[in-house]
């Protein structure tokens, strides 16, 4: 295993910034992290179903309400899994149409906007009592159905599955495709750049 080049070049960054500090305090003379070049790292994974595929993962979505209405979620709000599976009652606020969002990859909680589609889901969850999410096997649940649906293979690399955090590119895609302004999508998902 060991780390992925992104982790190291992640730790590298954080302790060139201590060193920095150090340096601008006087307790240092100069940054020894100045020449230690970063790792090359692979491109980001960007998989995106066709159309077939989108409609055979709907299709399969259907025999399992719970994975269904996280699925509808993610790709009507711009989260993370781990925020989805959290969400409870007391962060949506269905008369502002916002939820305010834990905080994820070292951003702050930020309120996010809600469609329609998302508040009728949510809704429905409440009535039934079914949030935060009761999953307690996501992994188990979402493998299988991406096999069942004809998308993933089961012995597919890391490279060629289809991975839930993609849902998060079909959501920004459909944006795209509906115009919507690049920045409002870079905010709506808390994207740096």
């Amino acid at each position: 295993g060991g780390l992925s080049p992104s982790s190291i070049n992640r730790i590298m960054s954080t302790a060139s910034k201590i060193f920095s500090l150090a340096c601008e305090e006087g307790i240092l003379d100069r940054n020894p992290m100045q020449y230690v070049k970063a790792l090359p790292e692979p491109p980001p994974r960007r998989r995106l179903l066709t159309s077939s595929q989108k409609e055979s993962l709907w299709q399969e979505l259907e025999n399992d309400i719970l994975l269904y209405r996280l699925v509808v979620l993610a790709v009507n709000l711009p989260l993370r899994r781990g925020q989805l599976l959290a969400l409870s009652e007391g962060v949506i606020d269905f008369e502002a149409e916002r939820i305010s969002v834990i905080r994820s990859k070292g951003r702050p909680p930020r309120l996010v906007p809600m469609n329609a589609t998302a508040t009728s889901v949510l809704q429905d969850m409440i009535a039934e009592r079914q949030l935060p999410f009761p999953i307690k096997d996501f992994r188990k649940r979402w493998h299988p159905l991406l096999i069942r649906a004809g998308i993933n293979k089961p012995g597919g690399t890391r490279e060629e599955n289809f991975h839930f955090h993609d849902l998060r590119s079909y959501f920004a895609s459909e944006l795209i495709r509906r115009n919507t302004n690049p920045l409002v999508i870079q905010n709506l998902f808390a994207h740096s750049d």
